[in-house]
């Protein structure tokens, strides 16, 4: 197994991603520095990788993915539902498409590490960013799944804004409804969704501009 793992970050460092050895029993990094392993430049040797470790695929900066831009994972745990995944053109997928990889480029902001991003019953979303990794280790068998496309393309501004949608602030703003200024809740646009969302709590709804929870 150990030359299996080996083999298997040999070329994913090749191909230009940053690898990082992984404990086959407890999923956790087996190599010290994983807290600085946000720097583009680091990377685990092949050596690293023993009988008892896989190959994890360290997410955020990485020169593959160019300048200024960086690697992330959206992980698919369960049934998730098609409209709760990430839609748009196919990327690079493993694990039968639990895995799906993007490119985030630069002036695209707001994407994150998160556990449970959006989730259902029996179903959940997580993402992968700056100081997290993928276990990609397939033992011999095809790492990445057959599909379209071998490389993760770039996430837009807007599949991330859906992905993250922005919560509503307490502000106090004027109803002319009841002619008084009163508590709100103002959801921030987005490129994905460009109109401010604005509730009243028990109150009326503003003319236009959302609903009472």
């Amino acid at each position: 197994m150990a030359f299996e793992a080996r083999a298997e970050a040999v070329a994913l460092i090749l191909d230009g991603w940053r690898v990082w050895p992984v404990s086959r029993a407890t999923l956790t990094p087996t190599k010290a520095g994983f807290k600085r392993s946000d720097g583009p430049d680091v990377c685990a040797a092949s050596e690293d990788f023993t009988d008892d470790t896989e190959v994890g695929v360290l997410c955020g900066p990485c020169p593959a993915a160019g300048p200024g831009a960086r690697f992330v994972c959206v992980d698919y745990d369960g049934n998730v539902p098609a409209d709760q995944r990430v839609g748009g053109a196919a990327t690079l997928t493993s694990k039968n498409g639990a895995h799906a990889w993007y490119r985030v480029p630069p002036g695209v902001t707001g994407f994150r590490q998160t556990q449970a991003a959006r989730s259902g019953d029996d179903w959940a979303v997580d993402t992968r960013d700056f100081g997290g990794y993928a276990r990609e280790t397939k033992n011999g068998e095809p790492l990445w799944d057959d599909g379209p496309v071998s490389w993760p393309r770039a996430l837009t501004q807007a599949e991330v804004d859906a992905l993250f949608p922005p919560k509503a602030e307490p502000q106090q703003r004027y109803n002319p409804a009841t002619g008084r200024m009163e508590l709100t809740f103002v959801t921030p646009p987005t490129i994905g969704n460009p109109n401010a969302k604005i509730t009243v709590p028990g109150g009326p709804t503003l003319p236009g501009q959302g609903s009472s929870p």
